[in-house]
Formats: C-alpha cells, sequence, structure tokens
C-alpha cells in the first residue's frame, strides 16, 4: 500500500509537472499554421508571419508589421483561387505604402474586372489616380524647372561670351 501511495504521488507530481510546463511554453500540439495565427491573434504580426507559410496569410502579417516590400511579394505568390482576388486588393495596398501608384492601380483594376462591385477597391483606385497624377504633375514641374534653369545658364554664358569676345576686340 505504501509503494502504492508513493507511485500515485510521484505520477501525480509528474503529470502536474507536464501540465505546467505544457502551459508555459507553446502548445505542443499546435501546427505552425496555428502557432502562427496565434501569434497574429496576439498582435504579433513579425512572429507570424515568420510562421505561416501560406502566402496569403504571410503577406496580411507583413503588411500588418509594416512590412510593405515582402507583403507585396507574398501577395503576389498567392494561387488559392479563393484568396486571389483580396490579394490583388492587399497587394495594391502594399504598393500603395510603397508609393508605387501606376502598380497599386494595376492591382485595383484586377480586383475589379474580377469583382466589380468591390466598393473599397473602387474608393482605392480613385485614391491612387489622384496620387499618381500628383505625382505625375510634380515631376513635370521639376523638369519644367530644371530645364528653365539650363535654359537660364545657357544665355548666362552666352552673354559671357559674347562679352569676352567684344572685349578681345577692344584690345
Amino acid at each position: 500500500m505504501k509503494h502504492m501511495t508513493t507511485l500515485t504521488a510521484t505520477l501525480g507530481a509528474t503529470l502536474l509537472g507536464l501540465t505546467l510546463a505544457g502551459a508555459a511554453t507553446a502548445n505542443w500540439f499546435e501546427n505552425t499554421e496555428q502557432q502562427a495565427l496565434r501569434l497574429f491573434k496576439a498582435e504579433d504580426y513579425g512572429q507570424a508571419a515568420a510562421e505561416f507559410s501560406d502566402p496569403y496569410r504571410k503577406g496580411v502579417a507583413q503588411y500588418r508589421a509594416g512590412r510593405y516590400s515582402d507583403a507585396a511579394q507574398s501577395f503576389e505568390a498567392v494561387e488559392r483561387p479563393a484568396d486571389l482576388v483580396e490579394a490583388q486588393y492587399n497587394l495594391g495596398n502594399a504598393r500603395f505604402q510603397l508609393a508605387d501608384y501606376a502598380g497599386a492601380v494595376v492591382a485595383y483594376e484586377k480586383v475589379l474586372s474580377a469583382d466589380p462591385k468591390h466598393d473599397d477597391a473602387h474608393h482605392n483606385l480613385a485614391v491612387t489616380r489622384g496620387m499618381l497624377a500628383q505625382v505625375q504633375q510634380e515631376q513635370f514641374k521639376a523638369k519644367e524647372e530644371e530645364k528653365q534653369k539650363l535654359e537660364a545658364k545657357d544665355k548666362s554664358e552666352d552673354k559671357q561670351d559674347k562679352s569676352g569676345k567684344d572685349q578681345d576686340k577692344k584690345d
């Protein structure tokens, strides 16, 4: 009887130790996708992105972690038909964050080709086209200003050449 009590106590202590050890670490019965989802829900997006193998989920975690270039690559790798439209939409968002407005427009247009009623894609496309137009206008202005500076410099050099030649004639 004494051995039975000792065995029961030892077994109970061992099970309690295993239970506490299991609670202190990640669940031993979770696969990597489940671990990644748990990390994502805990808002540890960077670590979740490292754990996810599914490109769509990985891309969402990378986007939330502010890793827009990585997220764009992940969204481009999505092949599962059920996720393609949302992957394209999120690809547009990632490209927008990277100031790749032309690339974002292409992604949003693909979304609208597949789902013409995607309200968020309509809205983001309009905003992105506005940003693209603004960037193009700023680039045009910068080129025009550079052109005017070069023309002014050429005129100034022409005047200096002419006054130098006039001075040579006087001598």
